[in-house]
């Protein structure tokens, strides 16, 4: 997770990290988007944000499995 935090604080200050160790650029990038509209410091609104994505993708998994299991 601290790659993650580390890459997404660089993109705010606007420098691209290349990493060569299987970390995605896409989860640092969701990051850096919630630091920038709230701060790095504020853990609670990423928590929200990130419960809130999970709750909806359950929420869009139940109706696809209802849709095709019919």
């Amino acid at each position: 997770m601290i790659i993650y935090d580390f890459n997404a604080k660089e993109l705010l200050l606007g420098r691209l990290t290349a990493d060569c160790c299987d970390h995605n650029l896409g989860y640092s990038v969701f990051l850096s988007l919630v630091y920038y509209f709230f701060s790095p410091d504020n853990l609670l609104a990423l928590r929200v944000i990130q419960s809130a994505i999970d709750v909806m993708t359950g929420i869009l998994l139940y109706f696809t499995a209802q849709r095709l299991f019919e």
